[in-house]
């Protein structure tokens, strides 16, 4: 996702269809 260590992302998860802030490790 060209993300950073540290970066924090918004992902659409289909159960409850709400956004998780997640750390991009890769």
């Amino acid at each position: 996702l060209g993300k950073k260590i540290g970066d924090t992302i918004e992902i659409d998860v289909p159960q409850g269809s709400k956004k998780f802030k997640i750390i991009a490790i890769a």
